[in-house]
């Protein structure tokens, strides 16, 4: 990830994550295997309607960004999604959804340092740029 770049990745996942609390995350991390510092955590909740964003420092999350969505289940788990971040700066990045503008997010780590998307099973992702 640089400044001034935007990547985009064409994310799916088995329909049936959209019954679990918490629903599924991607993660965008400096080290694969180092989930006690993640930079950015993109996480669509179905049964709350919500998508929540947030950092991980050290084994501990900041406070959640969240923003409502009332078709988080049609857009996140039925149909394939695309997920486009703009890198601002080292730790401002903009989030679009399907070619629409969502939100700023404010990360506490350094997102230029991410080499690794990580997803857990059931989820699918390729480039989409």
């Amino acid at each position: 990830m640089e400044v001034g770049k935007v990547v985009s990745f064409r994310i799916s996942c088995d329909k049936s994550l959209s019954d679990i609390s918490g629903g599924f995350a991607v993660n965008f991390q400096e080290d694969n295997e180092d989930y006690e510092n993640i930079a950015f955590h993109f996480n669509p909740r179905a049964e709350s309607s919500k998508v929540v964003l947030n950092t991980r420092i050290r084994s501990k999350w900041i406070k959640e960004h969240i923003f409502g969505d009332n078709k988080v289940k049609s857009d996140y788990y039925i149909n394939p999604f695309k997920l486009t971040i703009e890198v601002k700066n080292k730790e401002h990045i903009l989030i679009s959804v399907n070619d629409k503008f969502i939100t700023g997010y404010n990360c506490k780590l350094d997102i230029t340092k991410v080499k690794y998307v990580c997803w857990a099973n059931g989820v699918e992702i390729d480039r989409a740029d």
